[in-house]
């Protein structure tokens, strides 16, 4: 997975296509309102992609989260206060609850994922738009709270009996955090999947991760869209085949 670039200016530096014909220009656009608190703006650029029959997920992938995690980057060089990443984080959220009338739910299909921040991991709005990803494809997708203690994730996973279990990281600092949540994982649902994804494994430092068989990185939305669309294949036996 490759670091951000120092400038997003380019639709197609963002997922697999740029969300329009003004994607650069209202990709810098919708940055901007973003760093400096302008929720109108936001709406208006999101408003205008969905009215020109933008996927969803494509607005997600090509507008939202590279904005977040632009502003991410800024936040770790000081150039950004951690008051405008949270404000930031706060209008991305309320512009999720607009877009999801938009969101075309696929017939359910018959399977459920268990979605969580690394313990001690407060960022969740990049979850957000995952569980409607999941939804969208007939999942079910049960959202747990930001910062679950591993415990507490252990006794969701026992209750909700998921296919699969998402995971993810948004700062780099919480690796180890991750690496205890996947021991745990591991050693009570041996052949339960995993996905793993944020911004966190965006500049390496993860490569012990290939120590825990059923694993699976997701570097992007489209990413799992294609994973999800390729159907059973890809899990291992649910929760309720572990012995």
């Amino acid at each position: 997975m490759s670091p951000l670039p120092d400038r997003l200016s380019d639709g197609k530096d963002v997922g697999r296509a740029p969300v329009g014909a003004d994607a650069g220009d209202d990709l810098e656009r919708y940055l901007q309102a973003l760093i400096a608190g302008d929720s109108a703006t936001c709406a208006h650029l999101v408003d205008k992609a969905l009215a020109a029959d933008i996927p969803v997920p494509r607005i997600y992938e090509g507008l939202m989260k590279p904005a977040l995690y632009r502003i991410g980057e800024l936040w770790v060089r000081n150039q950004v206060s951690i008051a405008c990443e949270h404000l930031a984080t706060t209008i991305t959220e309320g512009l999720l609850n607009r877009v999801y009338p938009n969101i075309v739910h696929a017939r359910h299909c018959g399977r459920k994922v268990v979605l969580a921040t690394v313990e001690d991991e407060l960022h969740q709005v990049g979850l957000k738009m995952v569980a409607d990803l999941f939804e969208m494809h007939g999942w079910d997708a049960r959202l747990v709270r930001a910062g679950v203690s591993i415990d507490r994730l252990l006794e969701t996973i026992e209750r909700e009996r998921p296919d699969a279990v998402g995971l993810s990281l948004s700062v780099d600092f919480h690796v180890d955090g991750l690496e205890r949540t996947l021991r745990c994982l591991r050693a009570a649902y041996p052949q339960l999947p995993i996905l793993i994804g944020g911004q966190g494994l965006a500049h390496g430092g993860h490569e012990g991760l290939d120590a825990y068989p059923g694993v699976t990185c997701i570097a992007s939305l489209d990413d799992l869209s294609r994973l999800l669309r390729s159907g059973p294949p890809w899990t291992c036996r649910s929760v309720e085949q572990v012995p």
